[in-house]
């Protein structure tokens, strides 16, 4: 997960593009430091589950909500955004 973002991250939009490159390095490592944080208090809050079963559910959140970003970062994710977009309702 951590290789995906380092690689990929941080994503612009043609709205709101990202042109300077120490912008760029300093969001990249935002966004790594941000992945080992949610791992790491994931692993921790996993590791006491069997005293609270809260902990539990909190730590499987995390971690697919991690995922779940660090997919939307690859080919197949943005494919897939559109895919959903593409099939939402028309207001």
């Amino acid at each position: 997960m951590i290789l995906i973002v380092k690689k990929l991250a941080p994503v612009d939009s043609p709205n709101k593009p990202i042109r300077k490159p120490e912008k760029i390095k300093r969001l990249n490592n935002y966004s790594v430091i941000l992945v080992s944080f949610y791992f790491l208090l994931s692993a921790l809050f996993f590791s006491i589950a069997n005293h609270n079963i809260r902990f539990l559910s909190v730590s499987l959140s995390l971690l697919f909500a991690t995922v779940w970003q660090t997919f939307t970062l690859t080919k197949p994710g943005h494919k897939l955004i559109h895919i959903l977009d593409f099939l939402k309702p028309k207001p």
